[in-house]
């Protein structure tokens, strides 16, 4: 399915155009990579689509001992960060939620 968007922005009172939280959804979904202007330069979240039937190797004793080498992974955030870290599994926090800085990378 193809998911159509646009960059979508808000004006608030003063004229001045915002992205909100729920605006970006869209843009994660389609592969887009956001990023609030509070952050640091080159950080931003991206979206990782969850995957069925994923094989896992078992090679340490913490994995042999599960027994697991099969799992499927649910659809998901990601965090980058400039440095080179990577988050896996992001969630926003209150202030991302109601942040009007969200911009498109």
């Amino acid at each position: 399915m193809e998911i159509l968007h646009t960059h979508r922005k808000h004006t608030r009172e003063k004229g001045e155009e915002v992205m909100l939280f729920e605006d970006i959804l869209a843009l994660l979904r389609s592969g887009e990579r956001v990023y609030r202007a509070a952050w640091k330069n080159g950080d931003f979240i991206f979206m990782i689509p969850g995957l069925d039937n994923v094989r896992l190797p078992c090679d340490g004793p913490q994995a042999a001992s599960l027994g697991v080498l099969n799992v499927t992974t649910r659809t998901r955030i990601d965090y980058k960060h400039d440095g080179g870290d990577l988050i896996i599994g992001w969630t926003p926090n209150v202030y991302d939620i109601f942040a009007e800085d969200w911009e498109v990378k």
